[in-house]
């Protein structure tokens, strides 16, 4: 019997270290994507908020009331996560 245990453990212990390891890896990238994406869509939100700025008053007004400032933050934090989710997909061989 403790035969069959040992075997058994050998086996599991092989599998989980390769699945623990694709994991943290996929975790790993996904992170460091997101930090990266991170930055450059903070770069890409001051360019778009600067260009937003010469705009006359009262389009800066209707702007803001419309929540157009609010719609660009989401949509770029919508698709850096979506980068590093489809990242994170691509290391984990995960199919769709």
């Amino acid at each position: 019997m403790p035969f069959l245990v040992g075997i058994i453990m050998t086996a599991l212990t092989g599998v989980v270290g390769q699945v623990l390891m694709r994991v943290l890896t996929g975790l790993g990238i996904a992170f460091v994507s997101y930090q990266g994406l991170n930055e450059a869509f903070t770069m890409a939100s001051n360019m778009i908020n600067a260009s937003f700025s010469g705009a006359p008053s009262n389009v800066l007004a209707i702007f803001k009331i419309m929540g157009i400032y609010t719609a660009v933050q989401i949509y770029l934090a919508s698709w850096g996560s979506a980068i590093a989710v489809k990242l994170s997909f691509r290391v984990l061989r995960f199919k769709k």
